[in-house]
């Protein structure tokens, strides 16, 4: 038999069961037809998620929150919670960056007590982070409550020795007293951070930090 003609009896012999082989029932199949589409919206769940995060992370911010929310649908929609906090927290910093501070609080709150349920710790720190930055730049900004949030981000990113964690903490909180005119605190509080860092130096926290650290006239 010719090669052509054995891979054609391959598939036919794959597509049909032989003589001895019993049907599978409508019943039987059920539960397979089901995994298989848990699976599927599992699979199209993490590849959305995952698009609207590069979204958010290149500017195209409602783009990100059209797939980010899609994604948390079908996820609470199967019954899926982990990274909920996160995924919130993007989605939150989002809504304020296109100016829409309300959907902002609402998400930033749910990340909140998102993280508080689940015992999801490790974006604990960016969640009170990001969460500073919306009440800092929101219509009604409490640069006191700012300062809270900034102050638990850098608490628990010490306590985890999450050092990118803790370096985004300390921008946010020295650009606040900076503008307070704090400057000489801001550094204080900046530059040991920074200084621990050994590589690394061309991305974008580690610029951001050194380009704060130069207006600060450290």
């Amino acid at each position: 038999m010719s090669a052509a003609g054995g891979s054609d009896e391959c598939l036919r012999v794959r597509r049909s069961p032989g003589p001895h082989r019993q049907q599978p029932s409508a019943t039987s199949s059920r539960p397979a037809v089901a995994r298989a589409t848990a699976v599927q919206r599992s699979s199209w769940t993490s590849g959305t998620m995952i698009a609207g995060l590069v979204m958010a992370h290149t500017g195209e911010m409602e783009n990100a929150i059209q797939n980010i929310q899609g994604a948390l649908s079908v996820m609470h929609s199967i019954g899926t919670t982990g990274f909920r906090p996160t995924y919130l927290s993007y989605l939150a910093r989002c809504s304020a960056e296109l100016g829409r501070f309300e959907d902002a609080r609402r998400c930033i709150e749910d990340a909140l007590t998102a993280a508080d349920r689940s015992k999801e710790r490790w974006w604990q720190a960016e969640t009170n982070r990001i969460a500073g930055e919306i009440v800092l730049r929101s219509p009604e900004a409490d640069e006191e409550k700012a300062q809270a949030y900034f102050e638990k981000a850098l608490s628990i990113a010490r306590e985890q020795q999450t050092k990118s964690f803790e370096l985004r903490a300390a921008m946010s909180m020295a650009r606040l007293w900076r503008d307070r005119g704090r400057r000489k605190e801001a550094c204080t509080l900046l530059a040991p951070i920074y200084g621990w860092f050994t590589e690394g130096f061309n991305t974008r926290d580690l610029r951001e930090a050194k380009s704060l650290l130069d207006d600060i006239t450290c």
